[in-house]
């Protein structure tokens, strides 16, 4: 019956040829193109269904109601904590926060550097320890000090929290309060201290010690030809505060050597690294940035017009000098610009990319690439070379590696801070300092510091 209707319709115009109309066609064209593209799709994350299933499962038969937002963060968490501990789902209030601390050196909270310490080295445990109170910050006007151990943070315990997650619990707007609960060196019982988070701002290239007008000292103590700086992060604006205390020592009279202080300096910005190189090293590789199988991302090189100098040089670091700081300190010593003093850093060589999602309101960061020295070394420590020493980060010059004890750690961090404070003169009368005045050193900073020490013999030694 079918096939007389169809001849019958196309007898009534015979001479007239039946095609399609271009717009169906291209309708056509399009659906098989997409089809290919969704079942190449699929083929591609063939986990993708079982885990909107498993969402639509927790959400139809959990016990409680789920909110689609925590289970979608939660998930986004998990599968970037499987990769390795700097890749990671930025929400977006992490990521306008991210942007907020990452403009300039300021951000709110109570100005401390935590780190998470492993007391015992055949134990997998760690402590959220605070690494240094930053100079008049709210933590240090509250008393917190360096080796403080956080056991709770208004009374939720610490164990088993990601220093990240550490972190998001004492910020918080400007005038509100957190409660630590730190277990401090010499004390038995654990000891709480409330601190009013504020504004943190902090300098990123500083000297030696405080003069009494407040200004910085940035000369080894009796030794004013080894000119001293420190930088605490690779910010936005360190390598143009560089280049004015260079600039200031040159119109002072010069630079005999310098002592570049890199411990505990956890990092920061690329292209701060590249600039602070750049003026160190004339000509050459600065670092290389590879990607998987080795493919060359980039490569960045000395521009010889930034160069400040040929005089002798020393660069302190220690198992807390990552990133940018290894950067840096990798090419000074592959270039033989600088000898490398103290102890061997902590092998954080990765590029993140922050990739959009959710139209750019949220980010995923990314490990996409690794850092590698001018010397064609990887500077990152992964788990496959973890065990072998040479094969990442950077280690001191023969003959240059001064371990410290733990306590010695300490102290010097303890006196650094202690010498950050300005050496005011005690007010008459026994009123009260407006500002708090710091007690006069008991002993040279080389004393106190082995490190230091080492390498301010190592330069004396070439100024003869």
């Amino acid at each position: 019956m079918r096939f007389d209707h169809d001849r019958a319709a196309l007898a009534v115009t015979p001479e007239t040829p039946t095609l399609m109309p271009r717009r169906n066609l291209i309708l056509i064209l399009l659906a098989a193109i997409l089809a290919l593209v969704f079942h190449a799709k699929a083929r591609q994350n063939r986990y993708a269904a079982p885990f909107s299933e498993a969402i639509d499962l927790i959400k139809r038969n959990y016990i409680q109601e789920v909110d689609d937002r925590k289970l979608f963060e939660a998930a986004m968490n998990g599968m970037a904590s499987k990769l390795d501990e700097n890749s990671g789902y930025l929400s977006p209030e992490k990521y306008t926060s991210m942007l907020q601390n990452s403009i300039e050196l300021e951000f709110e909270g109570i100005g401390a550097h935590l780190t998470m310490n492993q007391p015992d080295p055949d134990e997998d445990r760690k402590e959220m320890t605070i690494l240094m109170p930053i100079l008049d910050g709210p933590a240090d006007k509250a008393g917190v000090k360096a080796g403080d151990v956080i056991l709770e943070i208004d009374g939720q315990s610490t164990a088993g929290l990601t220093l990240e997650e550490a972190v998001d619990r004492i910020k918080g707007p400007i005038g509100t309060q957190v409660t630590l609960t730190l277990r401090r060196e010499g004390m038995v019982e654990p000891l709480k201290i409330s601190i009013a988070r504020a504004k943190v701002v902090f300098d990123s290239v500083i000297g030696l010690s405080r003069r009494e007008d407040g200004r910085w000292n940035y000369f080894v103590d009796g030794e004013p030809r080894i000119k001293y700086l420190r930088l605490t992060t690779f910010a936005t604006h360190t390598a143009e505060e560089l280049g004015k205390r260079i600039g200031e020592f040159k119109r002072d009279g010069g630079i005999d050597a310098l002592v570049l202080d890199l411990r505990d300096n956890l990092g920061g910005r690329l292209d701060a690294a590249v600039a602070v190189c750049d003026m160190f090293v004339k000509q050459g590789e600065i670092v290389t940035i590879r990607e998987r199988q080795g493919r060359v991302r980039d490569r960045y090189t000395a521009s010889g017009h930034n160069y400040v100098g040929d005089f002798p040089m020393a660069v302190l670091i220690n198992g807390n000098s990552a990133s940018a700081s290894e950067i840096t300190a990798a090419c000074l010593q592959d270039h033989e610009r600088a000898i490398v003093v103290g102890t061997q850093s902590y092998g954080k060589g990765t590029v993140q990319d922050l990739i959009p999602l959710e139209h750019g309101r949220s980010r995923l960061k990314l490990t996409t690439a690794t850092f590698w020295r001018p010397s064609g070394r990887n500077i990152h420590r992964i788990r496959e070379n973890e065990n072998d020493p040479r094969a990442w980060g950077v280690r001191p010059d023969k003959g240059f590696e001064v371990p410290l004890t733990e306590r010695q750690e300490l102290e010097i961090v303890r006196s650094q801070i202690e010498r950050s404070r300005p050496k005011l003169p005690k007010p008459a009368n026994g009123k009260k300092a407006a500002i708090p005045v710091a007690p006069e050193p008991d002993a040279l900073a080389v004393d106190i510091d082995p490190q230091l020490r080492k390498a301010v013999e190592y330069l004396r030694s070439r100024l003869k």
